[in-house]
């Protein structure tokens, strides 16, 4: 009896040391545009949400979904400065999940029980009359980030936001660096500032 009640103490005491021992993470706000926009020489550009497979649960952890951050990231991004041709960005696929991991530790391991995946596929494309993409510039971007189990609120709120602001940079960089190859003589700023990560 003695021996069991000492075990349930020494578990408790074990609990809150891995709880105390972790230090709580920084706030992580969205991504906010200070960069200089992308100029490019078409007539306008629109920003067109066209997921279909994407699960986007962000909102379970951040105020802002990664579907409007990464909508307004685009909106604020890339101007049009005038041309014949007519430009779309186009969210082909955006999504964000808890994937729940195998861990061989006991009960009271810290490592990782679960991890956030985000993927985010977006295209510049430019568009014929009736909305077909004639030439476009792309960008895919897949990344994670793992949870331990005793992880609070407040710092899966920040893991969630810093994946989100680690895609949308990538994928921007990706993208800007997809439109320099293929799609040069739009480009109308030569010194571009690439967001930083």
């Amino acid at each position: 009896m003695i021996m069991h009640t000492f075990m349930r103490c020494f578990l408790g005491i074990a609990c809150l040391g891995l709880v105390a021992c972790q230090s709580p993470l920084k706030q992580v706000n969205p991504l906010s545009m200070t960069e200089a926009p992308v100029g490019l020489a078409v007539s306008q550009i629109n920003v067109v949400l066209e997921d279909e497979e994407g699960v986007d649960e962000s909102a379970s952890w951040v105020n802002l979904s990664m579907t409007k951050q990464v909508e307004q990231w685009l909106q604020s991004r890339y101007r049009a400065l005038g041309g014949d041709e007519q430009g779309a960005v186009a969210i082909r696929r955006v999504a964000l999940k808890s994937v729940p991991i195998a861990t061989t530790g006991g009960l009271f391991s810290n490592e990782a029980k679960e991890q956030y995946e985000a993927v985010l596929e977006v295209r510049f494309e430019i568009r014929d009359e009736t909305g077909f993409a004639q030439k476009f510039a792309s960008a895919k971007v897949r990344r994670s980030a793992p949870v331990s189990g005793s992880v609070s609120l407040s710092d899966r709120q920040a893991i969630v936001q810093q994946l989100i602001n680690e895609t949308i940079t990538q994928a921007d960089r990706e993208l800007l660096a997809s439109l320099k190859s293929f799609l040069p003589l739009l480009l109308m700023e030569s010194d571009v500032i690439l967001p930083q990560s």
